[in-house]
């Protein structure tokens, strides 16, 4: 798969999380003029928009024999209860059934080029890791690899330079310097390349961070001129080249190794997209307008939920939570 397909079939799993997510919307009787009217844009903004939203309408269609069972609605003990929290709460277990059968019919339906960036290659890599999982490496040549949650990397050691390849998520790198045989770690569009250092790698969002606690690493990517990065600095690249970060706390740098999170200014995006490394399922975005929301903060690995809890008490955001596999991330009322 060249980069050129990798970015399409990205964009396309971008559209049908949209889909569903519109779907699951407007199926809810709370629904506003205003959701129908942002859903009328979004659907005649790009032919791929409606593409999708015919699949996701098919792929519905196709479960009428299921509809009955997954979406029954449970009971409320003492009939005589209050007639519209009822309904309320059967609305609340019909949608929550609707997500999980779509979500969960779009995954197994969709075309392996439509799997996010570097999974492929993450299931025949030399090292994995699942959700939340962390894991130690030693290499043969004593440096040693500490692999972050939902991440994937493979070892080419047999000559030089001593090379790693990062097929999705983060590690943190101690090498021990060999002048002879140099450490490279190739990660999406670009590559680091170091004597004996301490850095950290992540891929997220179609771009690739850099950050080094100790020593000297050289980043290339593209055709710009290779970038020399110290202790304390950092560099994010994708196809559009280097970009230089602002100046990064040294003790920040790998900081998820004690399972926290560290954000200063970050998107809000990013930052859900390092939250869904250490949870079960997925968070959607339901609008572009609040993804680049800035987020500063210190969160806890082991408790997303309280993390995604104070991102809505402190951003003008909304969360809707559909099942313990689906949260929405909405702009406030």
């Amino acid at each position: 798969m060249d980069m050129r397909e990798a970015m399409e079939g990205e964009a396309r799993t971008h559209v049908e999380d949209e889909a569903v997510t519109w779907f699951v919307l407007l199926r809810d009787e709370a629904a506003t003029a205003e959701d129908r009217a942002r859903f009328a844009a979004w659907l005649n903004a790009d032919l791929r928009h409606r593409q999708a939203w015919r699949e996701v309408e098919r792929l519905w269609g196709g479960l009428d024999a299921l509809r009955p069972r997954d979406a029954a609605v449970v009971p409320v003990a003492g009939g005589r209860g209050n007639a519209a929290s009822r309904r309320r709460a059967d609305s609340r277990k019909r949608l929550a059934a609707i997500a999980a059968t779509l979500f969960l019919i779009v995954a197994a339906a969709g075309l392996w080029a439509s799997l996010p960036t570097g999974f492929a290659a993450g299931l025949l890599a030399d090292h994995r890791t699942t959700t939340a999982e962390q894991r130690t490496i030693a290499l043969p040549d004593g440096s040693t690899i500490v692999i972050g949650a939902s991440s994937a990397l493979s070892l080419a050691f047999e000559g030089a330079p001593r090379r790693v390849t990062l097929h999705r998520g983060e590690a943190y790198f101690a090498v021990v310097p060999d002048p002879a045989r140099p450490f490279a770690v190739a990660a999406g569009d670009g590559t680091i390349t170091v004597l004996g250092t301490e850095f950290d790698v992540k891929r997220s969002g179609g771009r690739t961070r850099v950050a080094v606690a100790s020593g000297i690493v050289e980043v290339s990517a593209g055709r710009a001129a290779p970038l020399r990065l110290e202790a304390g600095q950092g560099a994010r690249f994708g196809t559009r080249g280097v970009q230089r970060i602002s100046r990064l706390d040294v003790a920040d740098i790998g900081f998820w190794r004690d399972g926290r999170l560290i954000f200063h200014g970050a998107p809000l995006a990013e930052v859900l997209r390092d939250l869904e490394r250490y949870r079960t399922g997925r968070i959607v975005v339901t609008d572009e307008a609040i993804a680049a929301l800035p987020v500063t903060g210190v969160f806890d690995t082991g408790h997303t939920d309280a993390a995604l809890d104070t991102i809505a008490r402190t951003l003008p955001v909304r969360l809707v939570r559909l099942t313990d596999l689906l949260v929405l991330i909405r702009p406030a009322d």
